[in-house]
């Protein structure tokens, strides 16, 4: 966002803004070049381009409370028409942060009601769902969020060893039953 107090000003194509005559909603600026009067009147600018945003690694514990690392991307953008402009100004803040922290919960949420085997194997399952949570959400904020992608679903080490060892090799040490049952 960026906040125009100049009396000559131009919008890109990409932005969409809001003019304000002393702190009060005034109109909807599409691109071009505009005039205002300094010191009444302020235009604020969205840059309604999609925006890729990271959704850090964090740690999630499913449904089989096997704690595993996840993180991933998403790619949101501010709707373009009049109505969503206002309402990434008024009904939210800083929306990237909100739509982030959103999504890390949500993110928990969706791996929470999973086993480490189906984690593993549901991440377009996982994606879509998330998204369609993060858009409900989101209209609220004048957003809409295109995609979303699960980059890294990271077990515990002792999985990852387990699973990349020979399947032979998986039941060794042997254990106390199956030693008494050699020796017969």
């Amino acid at each position: 966002m960026r906040t125009i107090r100049s009396f000559i000003y131009t919008l890109k194509p990409y932005e969409r803004g809001i003019q304000e005559i002393l702190g009060r909603y005034s109109g909807f600026v599409m691109p071009g070049l505009g005039i205002q009067i300094p010191v009444i009147s302020v235009v604020r600018v969205r840059d309604i381009r999609e925006h890729t945003m990271d959704i850090p690694p964090q740690p999630v514990i499913t449904k089989d409370n096997v704690e595993i690392r996840v993180d991933g991307v998403m790619w949101v953008r501010p709707k373009s028409d009049e109505e969503s402009i206002k309402r990434t100004f008024y009904n939210i803040d800083t929306w990237k942060q909100a739509i982030v922290r959103l999504a890390m919960t949500n993110l928990r949420q969706e791996f929470g009601d999973l086993t480490l085997d189906e984690s593993l194997v549901a991440r377009e399952k996982i994606a879509n769902n998330l998204q369609a949570v993060l858009n409900q959400y989101a209209a609220d904020w004048g957003l809409i969020v295109s995609k979303v992608e699960i980059m890294l679903i990271d077990p515990p080490e002792d999985i990852k060893i387990a699973s990349t060892r020979p399947p032979s090799s998986r039941n060794w040490p042997p254990s106390s039953a199956q030693r008494v049952s050699a020796r017969r």
